[in-house]
C-alpha cells in the first residue's frame, strides 16, 4: 500500500511539473 501511495504521489507531482513547464512555455511565447 505504501509503495502505491509513492508511486502516485511521484505522477502528481510530475504531471504538476509538465503542466507549469507547458505553461511557462504558453507564456514565453506570447
Amino acid at each position: 500500500m505504501v509503495m502505491v501511495e509513492l508511486i502516485e504521489e511521484n505522477y502528481y507531482i510530475t504531471l504538476h511539473r509538465r503542466v507549469r513547464g507547458t505553461v511557462n512555455m504558453k507564456q514565453k511565447l506570447f
